[in-house]
């Protein structure tokens, strides 16, 4: 108890770390459904009454903004792979008619396949939308998903393996950070100031032996993220060549926090605020 409540600057990232817990988290993704999400509307009906009034319908929501109602698809397509709107909605021929005779009708929610949450988020909301508009319950709409640029397997793979593999890399910090604290206290680093060894001598002395950790890390990543269902999207070697970067950096910031703790406990805690 005297040697943990000794160290205050570990004992004050311990308790400390559930207060920056919530606010790098809050941070982070508390914002996400603040601002409203850009949406582009397609009307192939002829901007018949029917069709226009529902697009008022969905102005009305708080939540999205309907950025702009094109007659053609390629204008809200161009506007998605430029990034000026996150999804579009198609509303097809037809429309007016099946809302008249309450048949049975399919929407087409368009959104890039990079970010599988979009749909998430909006598909409730236009459900809702066609829900008052038609005034039935259920309404005789259907809305079908419709990926954009890229094709993906299985979106939640997509969005969890590259999250996990740079958690992953990022342990390094701790590591690094470990070592050299503990080659502090034990005085080798003292006694390397007596030989003729360069700073970047001593800094490659550190970081050469976790290249190869570095690599096979990624590679265990990223193979095992294809057997999943993981699509690269791009460049294979640059996405490796992103994870190995990482991997880099996370070993001079471990080595940064070794230099500025002065116990094993600082360089244990302090890291995992990164």
């Amino acid at each position: 108890m005297k040697e943990l409540y000794r160290d205050r600057v570990a004992l004050g990232f311990l308790l400390g770390m559930p207060l920056a817990f919530i606010f790098i988290f809050c941070f982070a993704f508390g914002g996400q459904s603040a601002n409203p999400i850009p949406i582009t509307v397609v009307n192939k009906d002829n901007q018949s009454p029917t069709s226009v009034t529902f697009v008022q319908y969905l102005e009305n929501i708080p939540a999205l903004e309907v950025k702009n109602v094109y007659n053609e698809e390629s204008q809200a397509e161009e506007e998605l792979r430029t990034g000026k709107s996150y999804v579009y909605l198609v509303i097809p021929q037809g429309f007016e008619q099946a809302k008249q005779n309450n048949q049975a009708i399919d929407l087409e929610l368009a959104y890039k396949a990079t970010d599988p949450t979009l749909a998430q988020w909006v598909d409730p909301m236009i459900r809702a939308v066609t829900f008052e508009f038609w005034g039935v319950s259920p309404p005789p709409v259907n809305i079908k998903p419709k990926e954009t640029e890229v094709e993906i397997k299985d979106d939640y793979t997509n969005y969890f393996v590259p999250g996990v593999a740079i958690f992953g890399l990022m342990i390094l910090i701790t590591s690094a950070a470990g070592i050299v604290v503990r080659d502090k206290v034990k005085g080798l680093l003292s006694r390397l100031l007596t030989t003729p060894a360069r700073p970047r001598d001593f800094i490659l002395g550190y970081t050469l032996p976790f290249v190869p950790v570095i690599i096979i890390s990624t590679m265990i990543y990223l193979g095992v993220g294809v057997l999943m269902g993981l699509s690269i999207i791009g460049n294979f070697g640059l996405a490796f060549l992103i994870f190995f970067i990482t991997g880099i950096c996370c070993m001079g910031i471990g080595m940064i926090v070794g230099t500025l703790a002065k116990t094993e406990d600082q360089a244990t805690a302090a890291p995992m605020l990164f």
